[in-house]
């Protein structure tokens, strides 16, 4: 079987995770085109359950790192550097206890994942953060951004401009399996 090539696709299959961003910023157009691109992604039933809160001050970023580090003995590399300096984080937030919560989050995360690759943009999934951003010091942070009580964070996705190029990881074995049913 073949892969049909066309913009979405040829997108889908090659953006990459950044985790090397140039200091520039981000232009109003491609922060608001990422954030429509996750906000008409996808969601259970059409709820449209999940917010987002969209930094791009850098300050308050490297104030929320430090925190997040405060109480870690031996923080991974992953988390001492969980936005890799990135001018922009989206953070996803999902409606509490929705039975699709997190669910709709991560749609909506990937659908702005790959519009920031079709912008000529980086971007990269942060999940390494959820213990803490649902911690009663998350939860603070949560009302620093705006969102309204009754939203758990789910995800969040760092955007920029790349600072080089990443090699393409390969692709494990058959991760998929065709269930075909008898011809009729």
């Amino acid at each position: 079987m073949n892969v049909i090539h066309n913009e979405v696709v040829d997108a889908m299959l090659e953006r990459r995770s950044v985790r090397a961003y140039t200091p520039e910023k981000l232009t109003e157009d491609e922060v608001s085109t990422i954030v429509q691109c996750g906000l008409w992604a996808p969601s259970a039933r059409n709820h449209q359950t999940t917010m987002l809160a969209v930094v791009q001050d850098g300050k308050l970023l490297r104030e929320l790192q430090e925190q997040i580090l405060e109480k870690e003995e031996k923080p991974s590399e992953w988390l001492r550097t969980f936005y890799y300096s990135a001018p922009c984080v989206i953070f996803a937030y999902d409606r509490s206890g929705d039975r699709w919560s997190g669910t709709n989050a991560a749609i909506a995360a990937e659908n702005m994942h790959v519009a920031a690759h079709s912008l000529g943009l980086g971007s990269v999934l942060i999940g390494i953060i959820r213990e803490f951003m649902q911690s009663e010091r998350g939860e603070a942070w949560k009302k620093r951004f705006g969102i309204p009580d009754g939203y758990d964070f789910a995800i969040a996705l760092a955007v920029g401009h790349p600072a080089g190029t990443s090699a393409v990881p390969p692709r494990k074995g058959d991760n998929a399996v065709y269930v075909r049913g008898d011809a009729e």
